[in-house]
Formats: C-alpha cells, structure tokens, sequence
C-alpha cells in the first residue's frame, strides 16, 4: 500500500484561501462558509509548495487582523469622515481582496466596515486556535492508526490494496488533480470506490482542506449510500442536503456545480484563418416569405448603389470630409433587410465583392455571454467568407477568428463592401470600450482604405453606438449618407403585392404609412404592433416618456440620448417620424387609450364614404395630444387657452355620447355629472 509521511500546517488566512478561492470560482457564495473561522489544515501537496513561510506569515495575518479590528472600531465609535472609513476598507481590501468595495454612501460604508469587523474577530478567533495547535504533527504510518490514500482512478470496485483501508484521508501527491480531468462520460463509469475520491478532489479544488470535518462527512455519506458515477450525476443541490446524505450547504453547493458543469455540452473552439476563407462563398439571406412584387425598391437601391461607387475610390486621409457610410434606418418591418439583400445582389452583378452579415433574431451570430462585441463583429464576417459555413447557430458559437487573421485575407482584395444588417442590434444605445473597437475596426477596414466601403441598416438613426461607429467625439467630421426608403402612396399597387392586400383601403395606406413592407407583413404575416411596444421593456410609462414623445411627434426633431423616448426609435424613420399605427400603439402604451383607440379606428372609417368621421377622428387626436403637450410645454394656440395661464395639471379624455354632444353647454353639463375616481372635486 502506498503511504506517506506529512505535517499539517495552518491556514494564514481561512476568508482568503477558502471562502475567497470558492467564491472566484463561482462554486459558492462566501455566506456558505459562515460557521466561523474553523480549524483549516492545509492540503499536503499544497503545503509542500507553500514550505514553511505560511507558519511564519500565520502570525503577521494575526498582527494586521488586529490592527485593522481595532481601527476599524475607533473609525465607527468616532463617527468619523468618509475618506477615514474608506482607508480602513482599503485595509480590509489587502486582507480579502475583492471583498470590500469602496462605493456607496457613509451609512452604507459604515455598514460593510461593521461587517468586515465581525467576519475579521470570526478570522482571528480561527488563527489563534491554529497557534494553539502549530505544535502538533501527524504522522502516518502502517499499523499506527494511519489512514491510506484514497482509491485511485484505475482501482477496481473493491476499492481496496493490500491491507488498505477506504476511511477519509488524504489523497496521495496531487492525484486530487487527475479527479478533476474526468470527463462526464468518465465520471458516469465510476464505480462506488471512485465516487467519495472524485467528490473529495472536488471540495479540495473549490476551497477546503484534506481532513476538513466537510469532506469527511461528505465522503463517508456517499460512501454509505453507495453512490456510482451514473447515480451522482442524477444528485441535485437539494437531495445532497436532505436525508439520506445530510450533507452541508457549502460542499453540497461545490458538488452540485461540478455535476452541472460535467453534464452541459463542452464547446470546442473553431480557430480560423485566411485559409478557411473564399468572399466568392459570401451569401445573403433567403428571400423568404418577401413580397414578388417589390414596391419603389429599385430606385432605392439605385441610390445606395451610386453611394457605394462613390465612395469605394475614395481614402480618408485625402478627403475632406471623410468618407462615410450608406445608411438605411426604419423602423421593423420597414423593408431594410429586403433593400440590403437587393444591393447584396447588384454588387455581386457589378463584380464587387460583398459580405453580408446580419445581427437580427434569424441570423446564425449573436453575441455570446461575456463575448466582446469586436469578437462577435469578427465571427460574423468570418462565418460569411467561410467556405464550409457552420450548419447551425450551435457550430457558429465555435468559431473564433482574429483581427489579425481577416486583414491578412482581405489586404489583397479590392471592391470589398460590408453589409450590415441591424448594427444597433450589436451596438446598443449605451456606449462602451467594445463599442469603440468595433468603430475603429470598421473605419480602419470599410471606410478609410480605398477599395472598400460599408452599407449598414439599423432601427436607431442616431445613438451612442453609431457615434462610436463614425469616431464622433474625436474631431472627426464624418457622417453618414442617408438612403431613402421605399414608400409608395398609390393603393391599388399596394393591393397588388398580395392576394392578402387586394382589400386594403387609403386609410389603411394612410395609417401604416405608405410603407410596402410594412402593410405586406400586417396582412399577410400577422405582424403584431401591439407586441412591439410590449417587447420595448426599459422604457416604463412615466410624465419624462410623454413629455419626450410629444415633442418629437410635433417637431420631428431628436431629443437628447437619455430621453426614455429614445427606447421606441426602432419604430420611427430616420427624420424621427411617427406613423400613425405606431402612434396609436404608443398613446395605450401611456395610458391614453381614448386616443389610441381613436388612432386605431382610422382605418375603418374608409367603408363610410364621405361621412366626414375620418377628418373628424384627425381632428380629435390632434387636439387630445395638444392637450396632453400643454402640460409639459407652452400650450399650442389650438388650445386658446389664456396667455400665461397655468398648464394643466392633468388631462382626463372622455367620449361624449351623441345625444349629448348638440352644443357646448350640454357637453358641459355632461362632464360635470361624470364620476370620474381620479378627477379633482
């Protein structure tokens, strides 16, 4: 049997080298560790590469434990300044590192250095019971009560050696290690004698020590209920805590997440290189369900067209100013992707070299947890020049490619022209450093060399993130080529697109704009308006959201990035332009449902000819919506109202039955008698 002789040597400090380790690893919470500072002997081959140095540093942790305790309860009985609390932190941050943050107010800062008090006294309680104990060594030897290693990966189901034993102890050299290694097909093989080694290599690597009471109790459970590898992979947090096993919450938890982690999928990267790359291989997307008859779109893209040609000669350090980029905004379903994937097709007839990439919910890449977004900008363009394209969104996570890496492959091409599909889906509203790599990237690669240029469409015309993407910000005078979109105001071409719209009416065309794409998809696909404000979350119904809303309905312009309105500019034009059946979803979104469902019956109104009820329902929505304006601005002279009168402190919208609507002073009699809960009295 193979044994060994060594010493138990003290933790300098538990919070650091257990709770601290477990908690960088995301296996558990430090409250998991919350039963005082115990008694923490280090791991043997731990102890070998730390040497003797710890039992001096136990000491000098000891000193500045106590030094910081008694600062720290001066600091607090003194009331003193923040700046003073904050240097105590400092000190706390030295002992546990990443523990104690330095944000927040007096009361708050106050509170953590009470909490970092009475875990440090719960530390320095443990520290003086190990001096206690420095003087003991433990040695191990056959006959003298010594227990042997635990079974070894390649040990038989009996789990024994030759006059071995199998209670908990320590595991040979660092064979805790090569438990780690297994993979989940392996693990699910153990026999019962491997289950209680792999489960103590477990609580060893996220924090605890061979012979803490914790894995003595947590192997001798799973030893006792004979776990194999197929059945540890079934326990879950809560069997592990409940009876049979009885096992406490923190190893429970370290258990718990590395059956998790064996159990999910193991991604294994796709590095590549200019080798895996051919632009002939670039596609677009499918046309899908899109309409055959395609409305104005051809003029469209003969204007993105001749922007393309324009500016791909063109290098920025010769002109002033620099050269910019085509861009198409609208809001969803405004028929950005269709004109994309018809300039995709005319730069491919014209022999210029396109790739076309895509951010929308349909397209292979999006970004991934805790990829930066330069990263997810360079795997969608290298899964478009890939030769061999991933089969699904799955292998595209796999893919990695480097910066590196695309300028070498594309350093000898000319006419090259990105096509970007919905930007501001991977650069939000809110700029970052990534947002700035992603700028520099495209400048540097689509926009400054000749022979290259960049096409993107995005919901949002203006925001953080475009700004990063022209180098706003810098002195830079860029800016970016608007390409109009495809509108069409005559009826019967619209009911042309599709057996679905030969029943449209001029209100309808009125009330979704004019907009091709827009009315084909409410007709034919059920696209649901009212769900795009739903999906719209950050921006909650508030006074801020109207005031915001009503100035750019009126105005046409752009308020600033911070108005909460800013949220909804995936469902306007470029020029900050509302359509009517966006109108209406936003005014029930803000609770003026009279208004909305004034908006909502326009296009109804059509079957009635000339009952006048259109122009009539025009007007009562003009006046509704200056109504509401008045309380946040100067009151539009529709209003009359006094000059300098004050402004309303609320606006209550009712529909006047008929028969009391014949003049002014039965209207007013009406309203009066209204039992209206919220109505002033």
């Amino acid at each position: 049997m193979a044994m060994m002789r060594t010493r138990y040597v003290p933790l300098p400090s538990r919070g650091r080298i257990g709770a601290a380790r477990a908690a960088e690893h995301g296996l558990c919470s430090r409250s998991s560790w919350a039963e005082g500072a115990k008694r923490r002997p280090l791991h043997a081959g731990v102890a070998r590469r730390a040497g003797a140095a710890q039992e001096d540093n136990s000491g000098q942790d000891r000193r500045d434990l106590e030094e910081a305790i008694a600062e720290a309860e001066r600091v607090l009985q003194d009331n003193d300044t923040v700046e003073k609390i904050k240097a105590v932190l400092r000190k706390a941050q030295k002992i546990n590192p990443g523990k104690w943050t330095l944000s927040g107010k007096k009361d708050e800062l106050k509170q953590k250095l009470r909490e970092f008090v009475e875990e440090a006294k719960a530390t320095l309680k443990g520290l003086k019971e190990d001096d206690s104990r420095r003087a003991q060594v433990t040695s191990w030897h056959p006959g003298r009560g010594g227990v042997a290693s635990r079974a070894s990966p390649q040990q038989d189901d009996s789990g024994a050696e030759a006059g071995g034993s199998h209670a908990p102890g320590l595991l040979v050299g660092e064979c805790w290690q090569d438990w780690l290694a297994k993979s989940c097909e392996e693990v699910e093989g153990f026999k019962k004698a491997q289950v209680p080694s792999w489960a103590e290599a477990v609580l060893i690597d996220g924090g605890l020590e061979a012979d803490d009471e914790f894995i003595q109790r947590t192997v001798t459970a799973l030893r006792q209920q004979g776990v194999t590898g197929k059945s540890l992979l079934e326990l879950t947090l809560e069997k592990l805590m409940a009876a049979p096993y009885n096992i406490p919450g923190g190893p429970a938890e370290l258990l718990t997440k590395k059956i998790q982690l064996l159990k999910e999928p193991q991604v294994t990267e796709q590095v590549v290189t200019a080798k895996d790359f051919n632009i002939a291989a670039c596609l677009r997307p499918s046309d899908g369900d899109r309409p055959k008859r395609f409305l104005e779109l051809d003029s469209c893209v003969d204007d993105c067209m001749q922007a393309v040609q324009d500016n791909l000669p063109l290098v920025t350090k010769s002109t002033k100013p620099r050269v910019p980029p085509a861009m198409l905004s609208r809001f969803m379903r405004g028929g950005k992707t269709t004109m994309l994937c018809k300039v995709f097709d005319r730069l491919k007839k014209e022999e210029k070299l396109p790739i076309f990439i895509s951010f929308n919910g349909d397209s292979l890449v999006s970004k991934l947890d805790g990829e930066k977004v330069l990263d997810t900008m360079l795997r969608a363009i290298a899964v478009s020049l890939m030769k061999n394209k991933p089969a699904d969104k799955k292998d595209a996570e796999r893919v990695r490619c480097s910066e590196k890496a695309l300028k070498a492959y594309l350093a000898d091409k000319q006419d090259v022209v990105l096509v970007v599909d919905e930007l501001n889906v991977l650069l939000k509203a809110n700029p970052t450093d990534g947002h700035q790599d992603v700028g520099r990237f495209l400048r540097e690669m689509f926009l400054d060399p000749a022979g290259r240029h960049l096409v993107f469409s995005t919901h949002i015309p203006t925001s953080a993130g475009l700004d990063q993407v022209l180098g706003k910000g810098a002195g830079s005078s860029r800016t970016v080529i608007p390409i109009k979109m495809p509108r069409c105001a005559e009826v019967q071409r619209l009911r042309g697109m599709h057996p679905n719209c030969a029943a449209l009416t001029p209100l309808e065309a009125v009330y979704f704009g004019y907009i091709p794409s827009l009315i084909y998809s409410v007709k034919t696909g059920g696209f649901d308006l009212e769900g795009r404000i739903r999906d719209i979350l950050p921006a909650a119904k508030s006074d801020f959201l109207a005031e915001s809303f009503l100035s750019e309905f009126f105005t046409g312009e752009r308020g600033p990035d911070h108005d909460p309105v800013r949220a909804f500019d995936a469902l306007t034009e470029s020029q900050i332009r509302w359509i009517l059946a966006y109108v209406g979803q936003m005014c029930c979104h803000l609770g003026w449902k009279q208004v909305g469902a004034w908006i909502e019956e326009l296009p109804s109104w059509s079957g009635k000819v000339e009952s006048g009820q259109d122009w009539e329902t025009v007007l009562l929505v003009a006046l509704c919506l200056r109504c509401y304006e008045a309380k946040y601005s100067e009151p539009h002279e529709l209003l009359r109202l006094a000059k300098g009168a004050l402004r309303p402190a609320a606006v209550y919208v009712e529909k006047v039955p008929q028969e009391n609507s014949t003049n002014p002073e039965v209207i007013l009699a009406w309203w009066k008698g209204q039992p209206i809960d919220t109505y002033p009295t």
